[in-house]
């Protein structure tokens, strides 16, 4: 799944230091870290592997190198079948 880091408009631009991303197929019971890869300055590919059915939540958080910090929860982000 792709996934991009966009600064907040008005906001000043400081690298990002740390992001991290989890999954669920339990609707926020039980997480389990996503193993990220590189694509871009500011893009990854997040490598999922999901039951073929249910629904899947993210939790994601982010660490700019000034401080900065973004935690961000979806439940039920899609349904599978």
């Amino acid at each position: 799944m792709p996934l991009s880091l966009k600064t907040q408009p008005g906001s000043t631009p400081s690298a990002t230091r740390k992001i991290t991303v989890a999954v669920s197929y339990d609707e926020g019971t039980t997480w389990r870290p996503v193993n990220l890869i590189r694509t871009g300055t500011d893009t990854l590919l997040a490598a999922l592997r999901h039951p073929s059915k249910g629904s899947v939540s993210f939790r994601a958080s982010a660490e700019r190198a000034d401080g900065g910090t973004v935690d961000y929860t979806v439940i039920r982000a899609y349904n599978l079948r």
